[in-house]
């Protein structure tokens, strides 16, 4: 019998006997004889997740801007870049 602990950006798998569904994920656990431990990362997930979060807030950060900007800075910007 061991007590494992997942590091911040792992999970533990336990599998075995006495586990209800054929497998429990948590962070930490007693981990029993006749119980197999795996750790698995999720860095892939979390950085995914983070892109989707970073673009969906760029996109509202320009959806305000155009919002909030007055009319004349708009018109003003555009002649300056078609130049």
């Amino acid at each position: 019998m061991s007590y494992k602990i997942a590091a911040p950006d792992e999970y533990l798998a336990i599998t075995g006997m006495g586990v209800r569904n054929e497998v429990k994920i948590t962070k930490a656990a007693w981990v029993w004889p006749f119980q197999k431990c795996m750790r698995f990362r999720y860095v892939f997930e979390l950085s995914f997740f983070a892109r989707l979060v970073l673009a969906a807030f760029r996109q509202l950060r320009h959806e305000m801007d155009k919002l909030t900007r007055p009319p004349f800075y708009s018109l003003a910007s555009n002649l300056r870049t078609t130049r």
